[in-house]
């Protein structure tokens, strides 16, 4: 069962190449992050939002850990979860 929770993906090195990529995703994802709360700050959040927005912040937010953890640590996280 244990086998089946592990990411394929569980800490495999990365080359130098991957890490500069993973770093420039994760600069351009911070800029589009901020820029979106600095919006939502200045204009607030409408009531109307669809489910699939929420879902889409909570997915890059989730791909920005994990690309961050790649490109800090030079290899990819143990689990589905970077920061365990």
């Amino acid at each position: 069962m244990r086998e089946l929770l592990r990411a394929p993906w569980a800490n495999q090195t990365v080359g130098p190449f991957v890490r500069l990529l993973a770093w420039i995703f994760v600069v351009c994802a911070a800029v589009a992050l901020a820029a979106g709360i600095y919006f939502s700050a200045l204009e607030g959040v409408p009531a109307d939002v669809p489910i699939e927005a929420i879902g889409l912040v909570l997915s890059s937010v989730y791909l920005f850990a994990v690309f961050l953890f790649v490109a800090v640590h030079g290899r990819a996280p143990s689990g589905w979860l970077p920061w365990k």
